[in-house]
């Protein structure tokens, strides 16, 4: 054999060395990549169990909030005129002109509305609005 052959022989032993080398280094990269994979994919899982708990858990609240506004919509509010008089106002503000009627101390009318510092009312067949202030609040006996 040439002393040119065996460098070319050696040349190529040297070539499938380095590719083996490099071959066996993606391998292991590839290896190592995988595991990184599967990890996240695992913590990925946790974490889809986790938010999935969450929204049953939410649903649940929901639906307890759900049923506690349905319980508070049942329970009517009803107060009872503080002062000598009040005035029973078609809108909430003040005008002489706004005054439907006038309500007596002590009597009661069905709170229907909440409004900033008004209530909108019943007060026998006539609905209005009167001054917060002016009004003890209890919750009515269904």
């Amino acid at each position: 054999m040439s002393c040119q052959q065996k460098k070319k022989i050696e040349k190529n032993r040297f070539a499938v060395k380095r590719a083996l080398s490099t071959n066996i280094e993606i391998k292991k990269a590839f290896k190592e990549v995988n595991n990184q994979l599967k990890k996240q994919n695992k913590i990925n899982k946790d974490l889809f169990n986790e938010i999935e708990e969450v929204k049953a858990d939410i649903d649940k609240i929901k639906k307890e909030i759900k049923k506690i506004k349905k319980q508070n919509k049942k329970k009517k509010l009803k107060g009872y005129v503080l002062p000598f008089e009040l005035n029973l106002r078609r809108h909430p503000y003040k005008t002489p002109s706004n005054v439907i009627k006038r309500l007596k101390q002590g009597e009661e009318v069905e709170v229907l509305k909440d409004i900033g510092s008004w209530y909108k009312v019943k007060a026998g067949k006539d609905e209005g609005y009167v001054y917060k202030n002016y009004l003890k609040i209890e919750v009515a006996e269904n």
